[in-house]
């Protein structure tokens, strides 16, 4: 459910890891009763090894655009954390590796199918469950191989990569902290779609265009947006096909629809106003902006607005609003957390549940905050 949005917190443009671990760590947490600070301790050291492996076995470009993974290196956040949780001793938490590596998920983030796309997504579920599953199995005595990250052999074979960065694994690890520069999201979509969102929200907002103004969009990226035409669709038949499409999220930019889950009701989804502005939309790759993304984990975009009186407005971004570089406010944060929580709770318990959050280091026993989600 945390995914299902596609809202949560991204990694390098690599992934979602915390929508993997953070349910790990609170399924086992609430079991055995945990204080808020060995929560805390254990989504820490479960958010610097995932990314830290995830980061290390990213494939080629080459190798990209045949085979990607995500689940399948959130696994070891999931394992991390419920393994500290468990109390494992260094020998069990290393078979608690090689379980979950050996269980995780098949890369299949460009296996999702032919629009309209399947539920699976990331997928991220399921490597929670692989990994809770295998420290428990670890705690019990169970053998893993511990040296599921090693060699010629290791996982990152295993995930489909042609390539290894090891060192990176383990560099300044207890001293630099990498989760610090996870980004968050201001719009429920791909993230690598989030700096054509920003740029076409810049050129809206400062020149007070309305729809009716706008009779071209160019957007020119990475070919992320291309490669089999992933993130384009002009009519979304689901959800999950128009969080993954840049035409249709262009449009929510341009209609000025409030971001949240009002994006993909089944009235926006078949408005004819909206679908009109979608398909005014065309979207480019360009090599420049490849490089800068298989480098430097950035997606680079630049979006042309041509007017209906024939001006040209342009704009570009490297940075979404969210990174590290551009980060969104406090207030920005508990503004989207009271949007999204207001869909299910009331606002007493979203409150409540804020309250819980900010004091979690201070809690003797999480249950008291995961109460507030029923």
């Amino acid at each position: 459910m945390i995914n299902a949005l596609d809202y949560d917190e991204t990694f390098e443009n690599i992934g979602h890891p915390g929508s993997t671990l953070i349910p790990a760590a609170l399924a086992v947490g609430e079991h055995l009763k945990i204080s808020g600070r060995k929560l805390i301790e254990a989504m820490v050291a479960a958010y610097e090894a995932s990314i830290r492996i995830g980061r290390a076995i990213q494939p080629s470009p080459k190798r990209f655009k045949e085979v990607w993974f995500v689940g399948t290196w959130h696994t070891f956040g999931a394992v991390a954390a419920a393994g500290k949780l468990l109390g494992l001793d260094d020998r069990q938490m290393a078979d608690a590796f090689g379980i979950a590596g050996a269980i995780s998920p098949l890369p299949s983030a460009n296996g999702w199918g032919p629009r309209p796309q399947t539920w699976v997504k990331e997928p991220t579920e399921w490597p929670a469950h692989a990994g809770v599953l295998a420290a428990q199995l670890a705690k019990r005595g169970f053998k893993g191989n511990r040296a599921i990250l090693d060699g010629e052999n290791g996982f990152w074979r295993m995930a489909g990569s042609d390539r290894c960065d090891f060192p990176s694994m383990t560099d300044g690890l207890g001293r630099v902290y990498l989760f610090l520069d996870i980004s968050f999201k201001p719009y429920p979509t791909c993230r690598w779609i989030h700096t054509t969102l920003d740029a076409t929200k810049d050129l809206v907002e400062s020149n007070r265009l309305t729809p009716d103004h706008i009779a071209q969009v160019v957007v020119t990226s990475s070919s992320l947006h291309t490669m089999n035409e992933q993130l384009i669709d002009y009519e979304p038949a689901t959800l999950i096909d128009a969080e993954f499409s840049t035409p249709y999220t262009v449009a929510m930019i341009l209609m000025g629809i409030e971001p949240g889950h009002k994006w993909y009701d089944e009235r926006t989804l078949r408005d004819s106003k909206v679908l009109s502005l979608a398909k005014r939309v065309r979207v480019q790759a360009d090599d420049k902006a490849d490089r800068i993304f298989f480098k430097e984990h950035k997606v680079a975009s630049t979006v042309e607005i041509l007017t209906d009186t024939g001006e040209k407005l342009t704009a570009r971004k490297e940075y979404a609003k969210g990174d590290p570089q551009k980060p969104m406010t406090r207030d920005e944060l508990l503004k989207k957390f009271y949007t999204l929580g207001a869909q299910t709770l009331s606002v007493t318990k979203v409150k409540k549940l804020i309250s819980s959050i900010e004091t979690l280091e201070t809690a003797n026993d999480i249950s008291h905050m995961t109460r507030h989600f029923y």
